[in-house]
């Protein structure tokens, strides 16, 4: 990897090139504390290694096309017209709640639930609560088994025009957003539902990321599940794995 950085091709090394080479020396010098071969040898693979994994670890992580459009242009906060005030729910035992908005969804057995949020001012909209299910992304799983991440957020659809209050519109607003980021529609069958519920489905892939969008609408919100993997068969198994379950507002 040295020898690689160092540039064995006749051309003249750049600066960049040598301060890496002196970087690398300095920290396999540090690491074995001699220039001896065998020990250097062994220090690259681990070097190799950990440069890597952390190439796969940032190739595997989703867009940040996964924002709602209130997000993206933000205007003036009204009045909104919920009848219950929002909260951003609770996880406990691996399940996230939220009686506020109706919904409970427990995500694929490998992932893990964050501490929900809440982004706007309740009572008015934009709302948005959102809620992030991620997996252990050590150097280790990331070099040996594959990334995955489930993100659900639900939408004040109060915010928008009457005609874009529906889960098909909604969804060409996200898929508008990710193709300004440079991700590319594709055609991926897969489920469309989820434990019973039906949603709207796009998908989209980019630099190693694939990721699946579904949409549903209740309780005046867009219930929005971005599933996001490093191709659609880890993707589809996320969403198949996924519960999700209607409950009572309150």
């Amino acid at each position: 990897m040295v020898s690689t950085v160092r540039g064995n091709t006749g051309s003249k090394p750049t600066r960049e090139s040598l301060k890496t080479c002196v970087f690398l020396d300095f920290y396999l010098i540090e690491l074995t504390g001699t220039r001896e071969p065998l020990m250097w040898y062994f220090a690259e693979m681990f070097v190799t290694t950990f440069v890597l994994a952390a190439t796969l670890l940032v190739a595997n992580s989703p867009s940040s096309g996964w924002r709602a459009e209130s997000q993206q242009s933000p205007r003036k906060a009204k009045a909104s017209t919920q009848a219950v005030l929002v909260t951003k729910g609770q996880v406990e035992n691996g399940v996230y709640k939220n009686d506020s908005i109706g919904l409970q969804f427990t995500p694929a057995g490998n992932l893990h639930l964050q501490a929900p949020e809440i982004m706007g001012t309740p009572g008015t909209v934009p709302l948005l609560v959102k809620v992030e299910a991620d997996a252990d992304r050590t150097l280790i799983s990331g070099l040996f088994s594959a990334p995955g991440l489930t993100i659900f957020y639900a939408d004040a659809l109060a915010f928008y025009p009457e005609d874009q209050r529906n889960a098909t519109r909604y969804l060409k607003k996200v898929s508008q957003t990710n193709e300004a980021e440079g991700y590319q529609h594709v055609d991926a069958k897969g489920p469309v539902e989820i434990s019973g519920v039906s949603f709207v489905r796009a998908d989209f892939a980019k630099s190693g990321v694939h990721e699946a969008v579904l949409v549903t609408t209740h309780n005046q919100f867009a219930f929005v599940f971005i599933f996001a993997g490093p191709d659609i068969g880890v993707v589809n198994k996320l969403v198949e794995s996924t519960n999700v379950k209607f409950i009572p507002q309150k």
